[in-house]
């Protein structure tokens, strides 16, 4: 899936131009900033999308310096989800992120850039919060940021949406790669961030019942197959011409690939929205 992500940067976007254009899969929508402003094009990007049948999720950009400035945008980015929900009934298909990056200084100048006990924490109270909210939680971050200013051994469990630009390939696990920060694209004004999928996100979302789409969803078996105690049925939702092969696991990833030397197929899953891996 390609996944552009947008913003209030991005002025008033030409959703139907974006669309024509077939060159995106899903978008991942700015939610919120700091500690807590609601960007000013949220609620309009998240209405074009939902118009034009477009998947989207969500990201908030942290400006948090402490503990309580961390509970505060993470309550406000969840209650404005839920806002979304139960006022437009709008929810998202793809993950849910905290965006941490120093992209204007703000941490440096305060001192909190290379506190990586304080950043990892963020990182982890967010997607803990999220997930206890019923979303699909990842962190969004660039290669200094996981090796320099997080101790991603303590968020491993967590999806990662890595930031690596002018590079052929990620380098690491991830299950969407930010690759360009300069593509373009018909009805936006100026460059855009693009990124790609390894997962598919929707078809996931909703098996799983994740992002309060559980009470909606209730997919066919196919004929022949039975679901299990969780009304999952395995083999049902991708038609591949080979099966994958689980190339790497720890204690909470698989990483999964047609064989060890398609690096265009491979991708990193969170086993905790597996149920097994045959």
């Amino acid at each position: 899936m390609k996944i552009m992500d947008i913003s209030k940067h991005q002025g008033l976007i030409d959703f139907d131009k974006v669309k024509l254009s077939e060159k995106i899969d899903g978008i991942m929508i700015r939610a919120s900033w700091g500690h807590f402003h609601e960007d000013e094009q949220f609620r309009r990007n998240v209405s074009e999308c939902e118009r034009l049948n477009i998947p989207w999720g969500a990201y908030h950009y942290s400006y948090a310096l402490n503990e309580d400035e961390m509970k505060r945008e993470c309550a406000g980015l969840i209650a404005l989800l839920t806002e979304m929900e139960k006022l437009y009934n709008k929810k998202p298909l793809l993950p849910i992120a905290i965006d941490m990056e120093d992209a204007d200084g703000y941490k440096a100048r305060n001192g909190t850039l290379y506190n990586k006990e304080l950043n990892t924490r963020i990182c982890a109270y967010t997607c803990e919060e999220l997930e206890k909210a019923g979303y699909y939680a990842m962190v969004y971050c660039n290669l200094d940021w996981k090796n320099n200013k997080l101790n991603w051994k303590d968020l491993s469990m967590y999806d990662l949406w890595f930031a690596r630009w002018n590079t052929s390939a990620p380098g690491v696990k991830c299950g969407m790669w930010q690759f360009t920060s300069k593509d373009t694209i018909n009805g936006i004004k100026g460059y855009v961030d693009m990124s790609k999928a390894y997962i598919d996100y929707p078809t996931l979302i909703k098996q799983q019942g994740l992002n309060h789409w559980n009470s909606e969803i209730e997919p066919e078996p196919e004929e022949g197959k039975t679901p299990d105690e969780n009304g999952v049925v395995f083999g049902s939702y991708v038609d591949l011409k080979q099966p994958l092969q689980v190339l790497w696991m720890d204690e909470n990833n698989y990483v999964l690939a047609l064989n060890d030397k398609d690096k265009d197929s491979m991708f990193a899953c969170p086993k905790k929205y597996f149920k097994k891996v045959a």
